[in-house]
């Protein structure tokens, strides 16, 4: 059964233009989401987050996000979706999904480069 992987993020964030170098320099095979063209769906940002153990995958260290919180927890949970949908920027990234021809599983979500070509491909040693 062959691998494939799923890669969400946002394409000129210096992050996960690192690890797609990271990527393509040890030929994986992967398929890139860009969240200005894919904007995760619910169902997506609520996998994603229970993998973080939160609610959603939220880059609480972002200053939009520090900026918005008061009024990020005031919203509903669908506003809190959208809210993400469009402030795509707070999310957590980038989020690897390995794929098969039945099941797919989250490998990670957010991080450094060097540490997620380690973790979830094995590529770099001693990260």
């Amino acid at each position: 059964m062959e691998e494939f992987y799923k890669i969400y993020g946002i394409r000129n964030c210096e992050q996960n233009e690192k690890l797609l170098e990271i990527l393509d320099e040890a030929e994986v095979e992967y398929e890139f989401f860009d969240f200005r063209d894919y904007p995760p769906s619910e169902e997506q940002l609520e996998q994603w987050g229970e993998f973080e153990g939160e609610e959603y995958p939220i880059n609480y260290r972002s200053s939009l996000f520090k900026k918005n919180k008061k009024k990020f927890d005031k919203l509903s949970d669908q506003q809190k979706v959208v809210w993400l949908q469009q402030h795509y920027h707070c999310l957590l990234r980038p989020v690897i999904i390995q794929e098969s021809e039945d099941s797919q599983e989250i490998l990670a979500v957010g991080g450094r480069p060097e540490r997620l070509a380690q973790k979830a491909f094995k590529l770099i040693k001693g990260f």
